[in-house]
């Protein structure tokens, strides 16, 4: 196993304790690492399912020499669902502010897809983690299948909406603390969750400027800036709003 390998394992490791971290004030540890299990868990599943079926991302299998695989799906990529979900799960209840979970979920999934877009270019058709059986080129964007955004829509909603029921989640809500027993996203945990979540996207850009692709590199960070743009400074808008609508001063 080569350097690059051992510190992508590292850092997904990072992330995934950073999120168990961040999320802990919500309930409690427990509820955090069922919401992280259960989103890994499908994650791993419908990439299991992807590989042997070809659904729901479309004809693609995992190269041998690109890290540890079981049952043909890498061992990061469970991982990778779980902090993912529950990162983008923390931002978009900061911007919503609603306890409808459907809406939430489905949210959480586009802002996901958004990144796949972006990124799945780069993995797949230039940098060969994952190959796709003969694309047609009039319905794929840059080597990669519109079925799969389409599927990481349908992932990720599953991963979002089965982690907030396993959690005990479904009325949780932005507070300023979680006294008196009430489930909440208080204003710690929504400032530690946007640095969280951008520290994510962050290291998503500097991923594909590293890249010598220029189309791949091109497109990649601009759908990353669209998402930092679009949903960061949404979120951290909402976090001073929240700290001035509930009296809280830092």
């Amino acid at each position: 196993m080569n350097t690059k390998l051992i510190l992508t394992y590292l850092l997904n490791t990072v992330f995934f304790l950073l999120a168990l971290y961040i999320s802990k004030d919500i309930t409690n540890w427990k509820s955090s690492l069922l919401f992280l299990v259960t989103a890994g868990t499908i994650g791993y599943v419908s990439e299991y399912i992807g590989i042997n079926t070809g659904f729901p991302f479309g004809n693609y299998k995992y190269n041998n020499n690109k890290g540890v695989l079981i049952g043909g799906v890498p061992l990061n990529i469970p991982i990778i669902y779980s902090y993912f979900s529950l990162g983008i799960y923390l931002l978009t209840k900061i911007i919503l502010n609603t306890t409808n979970t459907f809406w939430i979920s489905l949210v959480v999934s586009l802002i996901a897809t958004t990144k796949d877009v972006a990124t799945d270019p780069l993995r797949s058709t230039y940098n060969d983690i994952w190959c796709w059986f003969k694309p047609d080129r009039h319905s794929s964007f840059l080597g990669v299948p519109f079925q799969n955004f389409i599927g990481w829509i349908g992932v990720f909603f599953l991963t979002t909406l089965s982690g907030i029921y396993m959690a005990g989640w479904e009325n949780v809500m932005i507070t300023k603390d979680n006294q008196h027993g009430v489930k909440g996203i208080n204003l710690d945990t929504q400032r530690k969750s946007l640095l969280f979540i951008t520290l994510l996207y962050l290291t998503g850009i500097a991923g594909i400027l590293k890249e010598d692709k220029s189309q791949f590199r091109t497109s990649g960070v601009l759908l990353f800036l669209t998402a930092v743009l679009s949903y960061l400074v949404i979120g951290w808008s909402r976090y001073y709003e929240n700290k001035n609508m509930l009296g809280w001063h830092i």
